[in-house]
């Protein structure tokens, strides 16, 4: 990478940076290096940016770091903290599987990212709303391709009902993908 940007001082300097730093935390605990990751190296301010752009809170963000560090807090070393995270998922992954073997009578809440490759009888999807799905955010063909997998993903997890809910309030128009699936659907209006 170096050989790449040696035309460019600027980036060439930021690599080298980088590097260096990557050197220094190689050598910490990974409560220390997580430390600097977040404090010297600016990690916390890019999730604060990243948060106002995800219309999230930091606070999102710093709960997952907090958990991070605890978790490993008492390794003395990357491979101990890496370790330490691996078993934590081995158990993560055993009681999901145990959970899921019993789904009978529940209802279960996932993201349409988080429904891929499983399957349920009943399946209901909200906020199918231009703005919402798609999002705002999916700007040019290929985001909107994206997104339109995505609901495809979301859709195709029934086995037996579907129900798609979307509002005509608030100057929002129904999903257009809704117009696309050709089927028939009726609105049901609270007013």
């Amino acid at each position: 990478m170096l050989n790449f940007y040696r035309d460019n001082p600027s980036c060439y300097r930021s690599l080298e940076a980088f590097i260096s730093d990557l050197n220094l935390i190689s050598k910490m605990s990974p409560k220390a290096a997580v430390g600097y990751i977040r404090n010297v190296m600016g990690y916390d301010s890019f999730l604060k940016e990243e948060a106002l752009r995800q219309n999230t809170t930091f606070d999102e963000y710093k709960e997952t770091i907090e958990f991070f560090v605890q978790t490993v807090s008492k390794c003395r070393t990357i491979k101990m903290a890496i370790d330490d995270l691996n078993i934590l998922k081995l158990k993560v992954d055993y009681e999901n599987k145990n959970k899921s073997q019993d789904r009978e009578g529940k209802i279960g809440l996932y993201t349409l990212h988080s429904s891929k490759g499983l399957e349920f009888k009943n399946v209901i999807i909200i906020g199918a709303n231009d703005g919402i799905m798609p999002s705002n955010k999916a700007e040019g063909r290929e985001a909107l391709e994206a997104e339109r997998r995505l609901f495809y993903v979301g859709i195709t997890r029934t086995k037996q009902n579907l129900l798609i809910s979307y509002t005509n309030k608030k100057n929002r128009d129904k999903s257009r993908f809704l117009d696309e699936m050709n089927i028939n659907y009726s609105s049901i209006s609270s007013e």
